[in-house]
């Protein structure tokens, strides 16, 4: 009997940790799955937490614009050595790259600016275009008016 009730204990021991460590992975599951629904309500109805960020710092830039612009022209004035100094190496190290990014800018404008102005071209053309049709029409009716003379006008009024 002594021998039976040894084994149950300590059985009843072992499944006591057993039960434990199930409570404890079941309650993380729990904690982790609610963190989650948390997180995904906030991020519904709140955004990121990056877009948070950004909106609260554009809100404050916008309210305290002159304060943030003084802050910066200080900093810039305490460090300016400093900045110009990485800046130049920035340059020298970056030659290259800058250099082709600048072109590929100017070749990219240069198109834009050939767009608009074959695109005004096209405007003015049909502009002319339709100011000659106009005069094209104005003259035929002068020609069709001067054509038929007044007297037989005024005969075709009268019949009628």
């Amino acid at each position: 009997m002594e021998i039976e009730n040894k084994n149950f204990r300590e059985w009843n021991k072992r499944q006591k940790e057993v039960d434990f460590d199930d409570y404890k992975k079941e309650k993380e599951k729990d904690s982790i799955q609610n963190k989650m629904i948390k997180s995904g309500l906030k991020d519904l109805f709140l955004g990121t937490v990056e877009s948070r960020i950004k909106e609260y710092r554009k809100s404050y830039y916008l309210k305290n614009r002159k304060q943030v612009r003084l802050r910066q022209k200080e900093a810039y004035l305490k460090n300016k050595e400093s900045i110009l100094e990485r800046e130049s190496n920035y340059y020298e190290q970056h030659k290259t790259e800058i250099k082709l990014k600048l072109k590929l800018r100017n070749i990219k404008m240069r198109e834009i600016i050939n767009q608009r102005k074959s695109e005004l071209r096209k405007r003015n053309l049909e502009w002319f275009k339709s100011k000659e049709r106009l005069r094209n029409y104005r003259r035929k009716q002068n020609d069709l008016v001067d054509s038929v003379s007044t007297i037989s006008l005024s005969h075709l009024l009268i019949e009628k």
